[in-house]
């Protein structure tokens, strides 16, 4: 993954296309979407995210944009899960997505350009092959 985002403005472009309402950060609603896991699809910015190329607004974000960690932790806020209560209100999203990478993420400012930059460097995880039990509690809704 890349990790060179020092801001949310990539997240600007849900508003071009109407899958948030500028004037109140309403997210507009799609007729229901149901997907593996019992996760049901509500409104247009989860569909952008869950629905992958199938989404109408798929091409709203670039390739390298679905590349970088701010994307992806986004992805994960506005996804949540089968027992996920979501958001009408864009800007809780926005929000959370914010204070979770400042949390994750180092910037320094460059002293040649007085540009800030970010000093992290983040790995996804696709898989593994070992014999291990990486999540030692199991239980039916966890």
């Amino acid at each position: 993954l890349s990790c060179t985002a020092v801001a949310l403005d990539m997240f600007d472009k849900v508003y071009e296309r109407d899958l948030v309402r500028e004037d109140n950060n309403y997210i507009q609603k799609c007729m229901d979407i149901f997907l593996d896991g019992g996760v049901t699809v509500s409104d247009k910015l989860r569909e952008v995210f869950m629905c992958g190329d199938e989404s109408e607004n798929y091409d709203l974000f670039t390739d390298d944009e679905r590349n970088e960690f701010i994307w992806h932790v986004m992805w994960r806020l506005v996804s949540g899960g089968g027992m996920c209560q979501y958001e009408d209100d864009f800007t809780i999203y926005r929000d959370a997505c914010k204070d979770f990478y400042k949390e994750m993420i180092g910037v320094v400012k460059n002293p040649h350009t007085d540009e800030v930059e970010t000093t992290s460097i983040v790995y996804q995880i696709s898989g593994f092959e070992a014999n291990v039990d990486l999540f030692a509690r199991h239980a039916p809704n966890h």
